[in-house]
């Protein structure tokens, strides 16, 4: 397995994607990257979510912003499961 010297992913990869298509990383450390990022974005929503009122318009569309982010860390991660089964 390689080790992935970038502990955010989120600051290398524009989005989840990325990884998957990251021919330089095999499935161990795109799974790794993609678990991380998936940590830190679930972190992320609950810090939001505990930190802010519903009625801040800033705190319901960062809220909303990593919601997505965190579909999209979620269908990566299914796609790179799903190509390890086969």
């Amino acid at each position: 397995m390689t080790q992935s010297n970038d502990a955010n992913p989120r600051g290398k990869y524009g989005n989840p994607s990325e990884i998957l298509n990251d021919n330089s990383l095999d499935h161990d450390t795109k799974l790794e990257l993609l678990q991380s990022w998936q940590s830190d974005v679930d972190h992320m929503l609950e810090s939001e979510s505990e930190g802010m009122g519903a009625e801040d318009p800033m705190s319901a569309e960062r809220e909303s912003s990593l919601a997505e982010e965190a579909q999209q860390v979620s269908k990566a991660l299914e796609t790179l499961l799903d190509k390890a089964e086969h």
